[in-house]
């Protein structure tokens, strides 16, 4: 009977030195310092050598996260010496959080010259190609138009309209009046401003503005905009909703046309 009992007890004692050596999930709270003077390492990691695995610290070196009780962590971070940390040695309590120091690597290097006046006459030339390069924009002049060739009436007596002359022009500076209606390059200037001015009311119809009006995609926009672009007419008043109300009739248009 007692030899019974004996097997029993020995039964018990295996089962209880199995659960105690089981694996269990634990709770780690810790944070990363400087081992100089203990202040935090913000955005330190540490890697679970068992989940492969990486997590990183927050701001103020902290961090939590849950790991089997025998595995093994690395914690680094950049500029610092990493450490190997078991946890079968911690005994974690979830309750504590535990403080891992990291000594901060230094380096010598050898004396570096900065040259502050060759890098800032780099800068300079740079900043002076860029400007030579703004100076040389295109005109988008017509190329029938030249340049710097001699005025056809001398220059005090050059009109300075930048638009139609008024009547009273006619009586007072009849020689202006004249030279704006006669000039080859008052026409081409005419129709350069009135082509300047044509674009930039055609800006105001926009290809989301024709989408949103006319709910089309694709080839069927394409095709209401060449209609648009054939029918519309501007004036020199219109805003971006007056265009909108041209295209919403101009649609109407369209579609009564198919």
């Amino acid at each position: 009977m007692s030899k019974i009992y004996l097997i029993l007890l020995l039964i018990v004692l295996l089962a209880a030195t199995k659960v105690s050596g089981q694996v269990q999930k634990v709770w780690l709270h810790g944070q990363v310092v400087r081992q100089s003077d203990s202040r935090p390492i913000p955005l330190a990691q540490l890697a679970s050598f068992k989940m492969k695995n990486v997590f990183a610290a927050d701001s103020s070196g902290q961090f939590k996260v849950i790991l089997d009780n025998n595995d093994s962590i690395k914690v680094f971070a950049l500029g610092f010496e990493p450490i190997i940390i078991h946890l079968d040695s911690l005994n974690v309590d979830a309750d504590r959080m535990y403080s891992f120091a990291l000594h901060q690597i230094s380096y010598q290097i050898e004396q570096v010259d900065v040259n502050v006046s060759k890098h800032y006459m780099d800068y300079t030339d740079k900043l002076k190609a860029i400007r030579k390069k703004q100076e040389e924009i295109d005109l988008m002049l017509p190329a029938d138009i030249k340049l710097g060739r001699k005025p056809e009436i001398a220059v005090d007596l050059l009109p300075t309209y930048s638009r139609k002359p008024p009547v009273l022009a006619a009586i007072f500076q009849p020689a202006n009046v004249l030279y704006y209606y006669t000039s080859k390059s008052e026409k081409q200037k005419r129709q350069m401003l009135k082509l300047l001015q044509y674009e930039k009311q055609r800006q105001l119809m926009t290809l989301d503005m024709l989408e949103a009006v006319s709910g089309l995609s694709d080839e069927e926009l394409q095709a209401f905009m060449m209609y648009c672009n054939a029918h519309i007419k501007f004036d020199k008043k219109d805003t971006e909703l007056s265009v909108k109300y041209k295209v919403i009739d101009l649609f109407n248009d369209y579609k009564e046309g198919k």
